[in-house]
């Protein structure tokens, strides 16, 4: 007699779009459930649970999977995909809908509420990332740029010459500095936090031009000025985990 052939996969709707869940089957106790690095969805159960239970044991889990989805969309991209009008986007702390309209131009702006592409290709996928990442790198070197400027005079007391911002796609860093080039390097992804953990970065950040480890030297110098920092640090890392 054959053995029954048990479903290797389930799919749960979430809005318009569907989302796999991948089963596996392998010698377990109880059923495990989690979201990977990926954004694959698995669920690793034992041999004896039936297809039925597993599609409602999946379906009453699908709040938490989109839940742990949206969380990891949000850390791990700035710009999301597809670009389409009522997207959400996060900038400087806040959450904005996108706009997409077609222009016989091409710009960027931002209302009370809407993030606005005017475009002359509202169809073309590829035009709308260079377009929205050419404005969201700019602006994000401009705010930067302010922050440092804010608190520049602090270091500059202490005799370290004013340095360049650069912005760059970063995996794992918030940002890093150069001081023997005079360059702090900040992750493109961090316009979307709010102002307080922008301005903390680049201040942590300069005052590696005058302490160069993580130590208490370090630390205490970032308290004098900034007595909150600690505060600004846990809503970074609850934002965006670098």
């Amino acid at each position: 007699m054959k053995a029954a052939v048990e479903m290797d996969s389930y799919f749960i709707q979430a809005g318009s779009r569907y989302i796999p869940v991948q089963i596996i089957r392998k010698k377990m106790k109880s059923v495990r459930l989690k979201v990977n690095r990926e954004g694959g969805v698995v669920l690793s159960a034992p041999h004896g649970i039936t297809d039925t239970w597993i599609r409602r044991y999946i379906d009453s889990k699908a709040d938490w999977i989109q839940k742990h989805l949206d969380r990891m969309s949000t850390r791990e991209g700035a710009i999301p995909s597809p670009i389409r009008s009522g997207a959400p986007i996060r900038i400087l702390g806040r959450t904005y809908l996108i706009r997409v309209s077609p222009s016989g131009k091409n710009a960027v702006s931002l209302t009370d509420t809407h993030l606005v592409i005017e475009t002359k290709a509202p169809d073309d996928q590829e035009a709308l990332v260079r377009q929205l990442d050419r404005w969201w790198r700019a602006q994000a070197k401009e705010r930067f740029t302010i922050s440092l400027r804010k608190y520049y005079p602090i270091v500059e007391a202490r005799g370290v010459k004013m340095p360049a911002v650069t912005v760059r796609r970063m995996k794992s860093l918030w940002g890093s500095c150069s001081a023997h080039r005079g360059v702090i390097t900040l992750n493109y992804y961090l316009y979307k936090l709010p102002l307080s953990c922008i301005d903390y970065i680049v201040f942590h950040e300069l005052s590696h031009f005058l302490y160069r480890y993580h130590d208490s030297d370090f630390y205490g110098f970032i308290a004098r000025h900034m007595p909150d920092w600690k505060e600004r640090d846990r809503i970074l890392k609850k934002e965006y985990p670098g």
